[in-house]
């Protein structure tokens, strides 16, 4: 398998309410036409398991040559659970929350541009994952932004906020995101923010 890009987002839960979160993302996949019977077999398997120290390891088991069509397009979804502390009894567990896709899908290998029928297709899939996800932001993300934007969030380190190529983000983030570096552009909506990485993400007008 080659460079993988994904589509990302994060519910802080607990054992008590991370259901409530998986259904939410459930409700994403059906939206975007990302649903059938081996999907539906693999949320069954995903269970709150924790081991000695507090750590719960449980992923969504789907095969690992798994993938469904949206648009043309191969979008495999991936969920795993992270514990983001030593101690348990203080522990905060993150769902995280993903549709991965090729990179040869969505970018030209040789210049780095992304094809014009990438951005319709980057936006349906965040808008979709936004409705139903909202405690972070939704960020499209290459390997070496991966999960940056979760230790943002679960350590504090707003250094990583940005290391994204293109996101919607919540409104009651707007505090966190309301004034871009200068690598980036964010445009302003009724209900949430779009913001890009200025050098990659070039959407025609």
């Amino acid at each position: 398998m080659g460079e993988i890009s994904n589509i990302q987002t994060y519910a802080k839960v607990t054992e008590a309410n991370y259901q409530l979160a998986l259904d939410r993302f459930v409700n994403a996949l059906k939206a975007i036409g990302l649903w059938n019977e081996a999907i539906a077999e693999s949320m069954e398997s995903f269970k709150w398991e924790r081991d000695e120290v507090g750590a719960v390891f449980s992923t969504f088991t789907a095969p690992p040559d798994y993938a469904t069509q949206v648009m043309d397009t191969q979008v495999s979804p991936y969920i795993f659970i992270s514990l983001l502390s030593e101690e348990p009894k203080g522990a905060d567990y993150w769902l995280s929350f993903n549709l991965y896709i090729e990179t040869e899908e969505l970018q030209n290998y040789y210049n780095g541009e992304y094809y014009q029928e990438t951005y319709p297709l980057i936006k349906h899939l965040t808008q979709a994952m936004h409705k139903e996800l909202d405690q972070t932001g939704v960020y499209f993300t290459d390997e070496l932004q991966d999960m940056e934007a979760l230790e943002a969030f679960s350590e504090k380190d707003l250094s990583k906020l940005w290391e994204f190529d293109y996101a919607i983000i919540p409104n009651h983030l707007a505090v966190l995101y309301g004034k871009p570096p200068v690598t980036h552009s964010i445009k302003k909506h009724k209900t949430h923010i779009e913001a890009w990485y200025t050098q990659r993400w070039k959407e025609p007008v």
